[in-house]
């Protein structure tokens, strides 16, 4: 059997089949990494908010000390010339389906904190945008709804470029 990175890219199937088995973390550097290499005028204005993963206790405490806030979203569009409104998209592991047949164990994907919902709604009653994301080519539709492009050129781009991102 072929190995994931051994994989030939040729359509959004292909992208969502790979990402079944991606950390949340390697998602977002793809995103992130098609954003930079689409958008290289407005890049910076993308960008992680470090609010996850494990940290010391010491380290946590400085973290909230310093104004770290929980349920905040992974990444964070500031406006741009394309839309005035911010963006918080929060990244989350995609649905992995079962096959029985072939012994193909499934996973739910990634779920909300009850703090990210929080943060959804404080962030929508106040005017910007926010969105659950579950794998590149969903972040490329919400990155073109935001910005009012058509996805379709993006997409077939991004099928093509895959292999550089991963």
């Amino acid at each position: 059997m072929a190995s994931k990175k051994a994989i030939k890219v040729e359509t959004v199937q292909d992208i969502k089949r790979l990402e079944w088995d991606y950390s949340e973390s390697q998602i977002q550097h793809t995103c992130k990494m098609w954003f930079d290499a689409t958008f290289p005028d407005i890049a910076n204005l993308l960008f992680a908010a470090e609010n996850g993963g494990y940290r010391t206790p010491k380290a946590a405490a400085m973290a909230k000390y310093e104004g770290m806030v929980s349920g905040a979203p992974d990444l964070i569009l500031f406006p741009t010339k394309y839309n005035t409104m911010a963006l918080g998209i929060e990244m989350k592991r995609p649905k992995k389906p079962a096959n029985k047949q072939f012994g193909i164990k499934g996973r739910d994907g990634g779920t909300q904190s009850e703090d990210q919902k929080a943060w959804e709604e404080t962030c929508k009653d106040n005017g910007g945008q926010y969105k659950v994301c579950r794998g590149l080519i969903e972040f490329i539709e919400i990155i073109c709804d935001h910005f009012w492009f058509p996805s379709g050129e993006f997409i077939t781009e991004a099928i093509r470029r895959y292999d550089e991102w991963r």
